[in-house]
C-alpha cells in the first residue's frame, strides 16, 4: 500500500454541493410574493374604478308643490220642493199706508186689531214693536182663523223669524222685530174679504195676538 500525503488546501464547506439547490427555491418564493403583491395592488385600483363606471346615478325627483283647491261659492239656499216663495215687493206707487204697533209692556196683543185697505191695491204697513221686553212679528194670511192656525204651527220651526218657508197661504210678513224696532211691509192686497193677521212667535198667537185686515 502506497502512502498518500494529505491534500493541502482550504477546507471544504459542508453542504457546498447543495447551495445551488437551496438558493433557487428562495428566489422562487420571493418572486411569487412580489408578483402577488403587484397583482393585489392592481386589483385594489381596478375594482373601485369598475364599480364607479358601472354605477347608476340616483336622481331624486323634486317633491311636487301641494295644490290648494280654489274655494268655490256655496250654492244659494233654496226653498223646499213645492214651497211657494215670498212674492216680490211691488215697485209702483203706494195706494194706501197703514200704521200698526204692538201693545206695550208684557201684553200679547196688537194696538190695532182691525185694519182696512182697498182691494187689488199697493199697501204699505208701518209696523212697530212697541213692547218693552218681547220680540214680535206680523204675518197676514190668505184666509181666516183656520189658515192662521196652520201658518202658526208651521212657523214654530221656521227660525229665525218664525215665518214658514212655504208662503202659499201668506200675503205679507215682517221679520222678527226686537224691542223698539220697526219695518215697513209693502204688498198687493187680494180681492175683497176679511183676512187674519197674527204674531207667530211661540205662544203669542195662542195668547190672542191677532187681528183682521178688511179689504173692500
Amino acid at each position: 500500500m502506497s502512502y498518500r500525503p494529505p491534500r493541502v488546501g482550504p477546507p471544504r464547506e459542508s453542504g457546498s454541493s447543495n447551495t445551488g439547490a437551496g438558493v433557487l427555491p428562495l428566489r422562487f418564493f420571493v418572486s411569487l410574493a412580489l408578483g402577488l403583491g403587484i397583482l393585489s395592488l392592481i386589483l385594489a385600483i381596478a375594482i373601485p374604478l369598475s364599480r364607479g363606471s358601472g354605477s347608476t346615478a340616483v336622481v331624486v325627483a323634486p317633491t311636487p308643490a301641494a295644490v290648494v283647491p280654489t274655494p268655490t261659492a256655496l250654492p244659494a239656499a233654496t226653498a223646499a220642493p213645492g214651497a211657494a216663495a215670498a212674492p216680490a215687493a211691488p215697485s209702483g206707487p203706494v195706494d194706501a199706508t197703514l200704521d200698526l204697533a204692538t201693545a206695550t209692556g208684557l201684553t200679547l196683543a196688537f194696538a190695532q186689531t182691525e185694519l182696512q185697505a182697498p182691494a187689488n191695491s199697493t199697501v204699505a204697513v208701518n209696523f212697530v214693536n212697541a213692547s218693552d221686553t218681547l220680540p214680535h212679528n206680523w204675518i197676514l194670511v190668505r184666509g181666516g182663523d183656520d189658515v192662521a192656525e196652520a201658518v202658526n204651527t208651521a212657523a214654530l220651526t221656521s227660525l229665525p223669524d218664525y215665518v214658514p218657508a212655504d208662503r202659499a197661504q201668506i200675503i205679507a210678513a215682517s221679520r222678527l222685530l226686537q224691542v223698539g224696532q220697526n219695518e215697513t211691509i209693502t204688498f198687493e192686497t187680494p180681492e175683497a174679504g176679511t183676512y187674519t193677521f197674527l204674531c207667530t212667535f211661540p205662544g203669542h198667537y195662542a195668547a190672542g195676538m191677532a187681528g183682521t185686515l178688511v179689504v173692500e
